[in-house]
């Protein structure tokens, strides 16, 4: 699983920036033979060549959507989110969905960490 989102906080116009963000979560079952020398990342036997993340305007159509709700709000203000947990079926042989995305819901929420989830 490869998990990535979207968002950056480096520019001074950054943190003014309303475009929705999304991490996504796509799984890469590549198979990977190693020896001593050499590392040969193989293909699966099948091919979905280019997975579709989506655009402002389309949604991915490989992977399945998660929506985050606010869980709680913390007294000064921080929002904590559940996440739903739409299945995903992760076969050798699943041809047709390959992870999962979620869309902030809030303009201006951004990935600008490594993620760490919280499990309840």
């Amino acid at each position: 699983m490869l998990a990535f989102g979207t968002g950056r906080n480096v520019t001074d116009t950054d943190p003014t920036t309303t475009a929705t963000d999304t991490m996504w979560g796509v799984w890469d079952n590549s198979a990977i033979t190693a020896t001593a020398s050499t590392v040969t990342i193989g293909v699966p036997p099948f091919s979905l060549g280019v997975i579709n993340l989506g655009s402002d305007t389309t949604r991915p159509t490989a992977l399945i959507q998660q929506t985050p709700t606010v869980d709680r709000t913390d007294s000064d203000g921080k929002k904590f989110y559940d996440v739903s947990r739409n299945g995903v079926t992760y076969t050798s042989d699943a041809t047709t969905k390959r992870g999962w995305y979620i869309d902030w819901p809030v303009a201006g929420l951004r990935v600008l960490h490594n993620h760490d989830p919280i499990q309840r």
